[in-house]
């Protein structure tokens, strides 16, 4: 039982996990959340754009910041970061 719980928190976390350097959709290749990463140098940049306008309709972004950084992101938006590391889904 305790295998099978930590077996499914395992592929969740894995299944939800944004790579950093690639694009998302909500609701297509991403779900909605809040996602963290820890992984950043002072040179991480993200940005949350509007679905469907080739990722040039920026809705929030930021550039730098070292450590412990949070998004969250909804229906209608696209998410893409760089030099951020891995984004892990907390809420």
């Amino acid at each position: 039982m305790r295998e099978e719980a930590i077996t499914g928190k395992e592929t969740y976390v894995q299944s939800t996990t944004l790579k950093d350097g690639m694009y998302y959709t909500v609701s297509v290749s991403m779900e909605a959340g809040t996602y963290q990463t820890t992984s950043s140098s002072g040179r991480c940049y993200w940005k949350i754009t509007k679905s469907g306008m080739n990722y040039d309709d920026i809705i929030e972004n930021d550039l730098g910041g070292v450590g412990v950084l949070t998004v969250s992101v909804g229906g209608g938006q696209d998410f893409q970061s760089s030099s951020c590391g891995d984004w892990v889904k907390v809420g």
